[in-house]
């Protein structure tokens, strides 16, 4: 019997008071001793790791246990809990497609491994040259410095774009990647590129800026196959 178990994290924030588990479970399995072997471990996690999020089992193509863990929204009153259908914030899950959609372009561009690997270790401007749209005609010091595989394990030491003081601000606010990229291009590198890890957001918006000009593809269509 293949089992397969999916986990959905929430970025919701978690009170500090005891979390109310949802009450949302389904068992349809014959074999519900396994069910709820799953169910025993997920809440033993959610207690010591406070989780918000929901939890699925399929058997087949049937979903034989589905289960809302923690808190979805504590900025009401009660505190809205989380069930299978609670709607998460994408957050940073975008980041592991645009590291394949990556891997994938370059791949069909060299067809070799070895190809891909040294493709990884060339310096931005390899793929987006200073003549790119992206930069507005003023270039960053930095992008012939740093690599792809600086941007991918977040070691280029460029400015995250979510550090700037009006970030949260205007975080709800339309704005084009033109615009967004000159918040932070002409700041100078944290530190060394490859030197240390340092978190950047800014670093997966310009691989995926990479990913649509090496395939002449819109990335959101891209990953969806």
């Amino acid at each position: 019997m293949n089992i397969v178990l999916i986990i959905v994290f929430g970025l919701a924030l978690i009170s500090q008071c005891e979390i109310s588990l949802a009450t949302e479970l389904e068992l349809h399995s014959p074999d519900a001793m396994t069910i709820s072997f799953v169910d025993q471990k997920m809440q033993r996690f959610q207690e010591t790791h406070q989780m918000s999020g929901a939890v699925a089992v399929t058997l087949g193509d049937r979903v034989v246990y589905a289960r809302g863990f923690g808190v979805a929204d504590n900025t009401v009153t009660p505190a809205q809990l989380c069930s299978p259908d609670t709607q998460f914030f994408i957050g940073s899950v975008t980041k592991q497609f645009t590291a394949a959609a990556v891997l994938h372009v370059l791949y069909a561009r060299y067809g070799d491994v070895n190809a891909l690997r040294e493709a990884l270790h060339k310096p931005l401007s390899e793929y987006l040259p200073s003549n790119d749209s992206i930069w507005a005609g003023d270039t960053p010091v930095w992008v012939n410095h740093v690599t792809l595989h600086h941007l991918l394990t977040h070691t280029s030491g460029i400015v995250s774009y979510t550090e700037g003081p009006s970030f949260l601000a205007n975080v709800g606010n339309p704005i084009s990647p033109i615009e967004l990229v000159n918040t932070f291009k002409n700041e100078p590198v944290e530190f060394e590129p490859g030197a240390k890890y340092g978190y950047c957001n800014s670093g997966y918006f310009l691989l995926g800026k990479v990913v649509e000009r090496l395939s002449g593809a819109n990335l959101r269509h891209l990953t969806k196959g």
